[in-house]
């Protein structure tokens, strides 16, 4: 039998997997004494004046996603360049948490688009 000071309950068949209180998620540590690198804001919220171009197609059948973070303005603001941006590009669209996904394999051209207005722009990913 284990010593009682090292042994603690962590599944009971009563009520399942046993949380402690004031433990982090992620590490299970106290809260005071996290060992688990707190999570980074997302890339969509730079605000260091850098668009950022990606392309993606996980979770997309194969198919290539066009993804654009940092562009400047909010709400309306990335709405009306997004559909400057599916006009120009003859492409679908959307705005997802502040960032703007184009439909195929178009980061050449959405770079050209901003270094036109003077944005400083960067591709990152493979």
């Amino acid at each position: 039998m284990p010593d009682s000071e090292n042994s603690r309950l962590v599944y009971t068949t009563g009520i399942g997997r046993v949380r402690e209180p004031n433990l982090c998620e992620r590490c299970g540590a106290p809260a005071e004494e996290r060992r688990c690198p707190k999570r980074r804001s997302s890339r969509a919220n730079r605000a260091d004046g850098v668009v950022r171009i990606a392309l993606d197609r996980k979770h997309r059948r194969g198919k290539v996603m066009t993804l654009v973070t940092g562009a400047p303005g909010d709400g309306p603001e990335l709405a009306q360049t997004l559909k400057e941006l599916k006009k120009l590009l003859a492409t679908g669209g959307a705005v997802s948490e502040g960032q703007l996904e184009l439909q195929g394999d178009h980061a050449t051209r959405v770079a050209n688009y901003f270094a036109e207005r003077g944005i400083k722009t960067k591709r990152v990913g493979g």
